[in-house]
Formats: structure tokens, C-alpha cells, sequence
């Protein structure tokens, strides 16, 4: 069973990825800034993580830079999403892949998949 935490200031965002995500089959945590999220990461070690760019506090961009950062997460898959056009982040960010918000949702769902491995 694969974990995936999701990280957004959004409530409803969050309740959406989590019903999806449910759905699927998948673990969900949900964190509603980076700061919350790095704690979820210490304590449960998710298979991947799907982060909002544009949160108070601890950002996804400063959420990505910890987490490459450190030897025991820095290979966890990062998917930001955000309203953001890609080019103004890429450079500020080590994620893994980036969708624009609003997204195809079966197109994130295969990029989902394909971090999960059955």
C-alpha cells in the first residue's frame, strides 16, 4: 500500500486529492503547510507527495528544497501543482513533476500510478 501526502492550504483541495486519491486505493496524509509536512515526512515516510507552490509559511518551493536536502528524503517523488506558469519555479525548485492548476485529472492520476508501482 502506497502513502501519499498532500500538501495544501486549500481545505477543499485537500479533500479533494484525498476522496481521489481513497479511491484509488491509496494511504492519504494531508498537511495543510510545508511545516506540517515535514513532520508528517519524519514520522511516515511517504511514497510520494503532491504539493501546492503558493502556501503561507513554509512554501512547496522551500518544502522542496528541505526535503532534497536531506539524505533520507531526498528521493521521495515530488508533484507540485500550482496556478503559477512552470518557468517562473523551475529554477527555485527540485521537484519531480509539475502540473498547472487547473489540471487533467487522469493525466495526474497516470503520473500518480506511475510513482506507485504496484
Amino acid at each position: 500500500m502506497h502513502t501519499i501526502l498532500v500538501v495544501d492550504d486549500d481545505d477543499q483541495m485537500r479533500q479533494f486529492w484525498t476522496d481521489v486519491l481513497v479511491e484509488q486505493g491509496y494511504t492519504v496524509l494531508t498537511a495543510d503547510d510545508g511545516a506540517a509536512a515535514l513532520k508528517l515526512i519524519d514520522e511516515q515516510k511517504p511514497t510520494l507527495i503532491i504539493a501546492d507552490i503558493m502556501m503561507p509559511g513554509v512554501d512547496g518551493i522551500d518544502l522542496c528544497l528541505s526535503l532534497r536536502s536531506a539524505e533520507t528524503t531526498a528521493a521521495i517523488p515530488i508533484v507540485v501543482c500550482s496556478a503559477t506558469q512552470e518557468a517562473i519555479i523551475q529554477d527555485e525548485c527540485s521537484y519531480t513533476a509539475f502540473f498547472t492548476k487547473p489540471f487533467n485529472l487522469q493525466q495526474l492520476l497516470s503520473l500518480v500510478a506511475s510513482y506507485t508501482p504496484a
